[in-house]
């Protein structure tokens, strides 16, 4: 449950911190010291602003009495998805409760005949088990009118066999162009279904997917429903630490607290797979965007400017594989990033495309923007640099100011955001994830914004042949370079006591 007041109390303290940095805190004693501690606010003020704008999100989620369950059942609502037992774990992942969606008395079911279904499974290069696994259990959907597809880019005879094997119809292509959005699109002629799902190779659907989707298509305005992606396996930062069973993985915050919130405005995210979608809304926008690796969250784009009324769905109704080493999930963030920022580049750039409102507009924009975030995030990780190796403070501090304007607006963090986030993060746990991978998707940011996106590539979804599991140097070297840097600046504080300089201080007063 997410009040307003708490949200308000958040903003205000926000808004008395801000006021405090500017008027307070900042060293002007200097060019060098203004420049850097200039840039240190600038930081936090776009980090900030980010964080402001899901907590005003936030207040356009329905009221938690829409939501309750004795409400649910009088109306009719279909059954509960196993997935959300309370209490219930898999594969070592913490989960619980999740709230159901109220459907609207045309969603329900009997009302007239269901619609067909086109179930796609786009691949390219995963293991043949891992595909049977993912077919068996999409041939395994309760719906009556149902047509599943490999899409394979690969063009493995193995998997040509297979189909025909288990009744699964196959299709590949000889020009490879535009990657998963190209292979989808390559599939449109074929389909006649009124609707298609999308699976990625790895994923298993729940034999209730269809029940529990295909329903709210009943309303005409519906263009596509989204459900939360989650994991049979650990992530290698959760497994690695030996946390997966008290802390929830990174991407529950989306799926938990983002996403709600993007319906609540009109603009929900097409996530890439556990979707489903009207055939004829998509064909109405040309097909899946090909300018972006995120053809999901661009295609998604299009057809609210369409003027469709997507849905989240917030049931755990399917579960993939997330990626077994840091080293492929830091290549599968920097594709997420580099991807999503690309979209700006594209006709569905929520700034230019006709059919937004402001309101959506604003929401799509901090979703592609969110990405950007790294770098300020890299400059506030720098900034003890400053004090310790050039001796320039970045900001002014007292313990007045710290005790009065700092503390109250971190504690309020500190015991609201897991509120108000569904219980799906704390305000610490980003920073894990945040450190892991900040260089490489500093990289990644910063070739897309000077035009080099980095060359799409398949994130791994079994571990190579004869190897073992280790730190990928690419991932582990620049962390290591970052911490040296650190512990030089500590050393220099410490020069004192020491009796020895480390690296040159610079003259400027603090």
């Amino acid at each position: 449950m997410r009040l307003p007041w708490a949200v308000a109390l958040l903003l205000l303290l926000g808004l008395r911190y801000l006021i405090w940095r500017v008027t307070d805190t900042l060293n002007l004693v200097s060019p060098l010291a203004a420049t850097i501690s200039v840039l240190a606010l600038l930081a936090e003020v776009l980090l900030l602003g980010s964080g402001f704008l899901e907590l005003l999100f936030s207040l356009w989620l329905p009221r938690p009495a829409s939501r309750d369950r004795p409400a649910m059942q009088a109306s009719g609502a279909l059954p509960e998805s196993p997935l959300r037992r309370p209490g219930q774990q898999a594969s070592g992942q913490s989960t619980c409760t999740l709230p159901d969606v109220p459907l609207p008395p045309s969603a329900l079911p009997g009302a007239e005949p269901l619609l067909a279904v086109d179930v796609l499974i786009p691949t390219y290069g995963e293991p043949a088990a891992l595909i049977q696994a993912c077919l068996q259990a999409c041939l395994a959907l309760d719906h009556p009118r149902l047509q599943v597809w490999l899409l394979d880019d690969s063009g493995r005879e193995e998997l040509r066999l297979l189909c025909r094997q288990l009744g699964v119809r196959y299709l590949s292509r000889d020009d490879r162009r535009h990657a998963k959005a190209g292979n989808l699109n390559h599939a449109l002629p074929h389909l006649q279904g009124e609707l298609l799902a999308v699976f990625d190779a790895d994923v298993l659907p729940l034999r209730a997917f269809l029940q529990r989707t295909v329903p709210l298509f009943r309303d005409p305005a519906v263009g596509f429903v989204q459900t939360p992606q989650t994991y049979r396996n650990a992530d290698p930062v959760m497994r690695n630490l030996a946390l997966e069973r008290w802390l929830m993985p990174d991407e529950e915050s989306f799926y938990r607290w983002i996403e709600p919130c993007r319906e609540a405005v009109g603009a929900v995210v097409c996530a890439g797979t556990s979707f489903v979608m009207r055939r004829e809304a998509l064909l109405a926008v040309g097909g899946f965007e090909t300018g972006t690796p995120s053809e999901d969250l661009a295609t998604g784009i299009r057809i609210t400017a369409a003027g469709y009324r997507n849905r989240y769905l917030p049931e755990k109704l399917s579960a993939g594989l997330a990626p077994f080493t840091a080293a492929a999930m830091a290549r599968q963030r920097c594709r997420w990033a580099s991807g999503t920022l690309q979209v700006l580049r594209t006709g569905a750039n929520p700034l230019t495309i006709p059919g937004l409102n402001p309101l959506q507009r604003l929401a799509y924009l901090e979703g592609i923007v969110h990405w950007s975030m790294v770098l300020p995030q890299l400059l506030l990780a720098l900034m003890p640099l400053s004090l310790g190796v050039l001796g320039v403070a970045p900001i002014r501090l007292s313990g007045e100011g710290l005790l009065l304007q700092a503390l109250p607006f971190i504690a309020a963090q500190l015991l609201l955001i897991r509120w108000l986030s569904a219980h799906s993060r704390t305000a610490l746990l980003p920073e894990l994830y945040r450190w892991i991978f900040l260089l490489p998707l500093v990289w990644a940011v910063l070739l897309t914004l000077l035009g080099r996106p980095q060359r799409f590539r398949v994130t791994p979804k079994a571990l190579a042949t004869g190897r073992r599991s280790s730190p990928a140097r690419r991932l582990l070297l620049p962390l290591l370079a970052l911490l040296s840097l650190q512990l030089v600046s500590l050393l220099n504080l410490l020069r004192p006591a020491l009796g020895v300089a480390l690296a040159p201080l610079s003259t400027a007063t603090l």
